[in-house]
């Protein structure tokens, strides 16, 4: 399997998704949505699942717990912050070579 496949499969995997996305807003989280549900699921669960099947890929949806998408959520936003100060830093480096 390769993300290609499972991209592929994002329409069919959409009612599982929604399910996902209800029971999060029942929880008291309401701004998550089914992409940010489907991107947590790619970068992090299916990042290295090779032979994941459409059945698995619904049992990884319904069994997502809140905790590791606030994990990926944390990671995601540090990732970010880190990538800026990095470009950050380069443009200061550069600056001063100048």
């Amino acid at each position: 399997m390769n993300n290609g496949q499972i991209v592929e499969w994002k329409d069919k995997l959409m009612p599982a998704l929604k399910s996902k996305q209800v029971e999060f807003e029942v929880m008291g989280y309401k701004d998550i949505s089914t992409s940010d549900i489907w991107e947590c699921l790619l970068k992090r669960t299916w990042k290295s699942n090779k032979d994941l099947s459409l059945h698995q890929a619904v049992q990884d949806i319904l069994h997502l717990p809140i905790q590791t998408y606030m994990s990926y959520l944390a990671l995601s936003a540090y990732d970010i912050d880190n990538n800026d100060l990095m470009m950050s830093i380069k443009a200061v480096i550069n600056n001063n070579e100048t």
